[in-house]
């Protein structure tokens, strides 16, 4: 009786090729979607470290001459070398001028608080800024008066919509009327 020996198998099977092609393939797509993902992040923090840059910019130079400003001004950055921020970026300023002793909101009554434990007047001496302590008795009709200045800086997000970042800070009342406060 004659025997067949049977080689050894040598190689892969079709059905062995495939799936290890369909595993590649699928961990392939997985790293191209991280690699994706991270670039859209990278970009949006480079946008939004752009946008505060800018923001700063804006905010010191209405401080600077804020007589040149007025409220609902909108514009390009003009200045800035780089084309793509020209393009891409864009500033409003709204200016409000407001009583702190009469009439105010929520943070403008912050506000007032806050400068009144600076000054001490809420101690011994009657309290708060209208008060009979610091600025007057009750009969006259006082003012404090200030320019409430937000400035924005508005710019494209990944997904078409239009960012926003903004900082609010306040003047005195002279310093728009005046010769600017600084």
């Amino acid at each position: 009786m004659t025997t067949r020996t049977e080689r050894p198998t040598r190689g892969f099977t079709l059905l062995e090729v495939m799936v290890a092609i369909a595993i590649f393939a699928l961990g392939s797509v997985s790293v191209l979607a991280i690699r994706t993902n991270s670039y859209r992040e990278a970009r949006a923090a480079r946008d939004y470290n752009t946008a505060r840059y800018l923001l700063q910019l804006q905010m010191e130079e209405v401080l600077l001459q804020p007589k040149e400003y007025e409220d609902g001004d909108e514009g390009e950055f003009e200045d800035i070398e780089d084309e793509r921020v020209v393009a891409r970026y864009t500033w409003g300023v709204e200016m409000e001028e407001i009583n702190l002793l009469g009439g105010q909101d929520d943070e403008e009554e912050e506000i007032v608080e806050r400068a009144s434990r600076r000054r001490g007047d809420d101690e011994d001496e009657g309290g708060g800024l209208g008060g009979g302590g610091g600025l007057g008795g009750e009969d006259e009709e006082q003012e404090i008066r200030v320019w409430r200045v937000k400035v924005s800086v508005y710019y494209p997000g990944s997904r078409g919509e239009i960012n926003e970042i903004s900082a609010t800070t306040y003047l005195p009342g002279d310093a728009v009327e005046d010769e600017g406060f600084f």
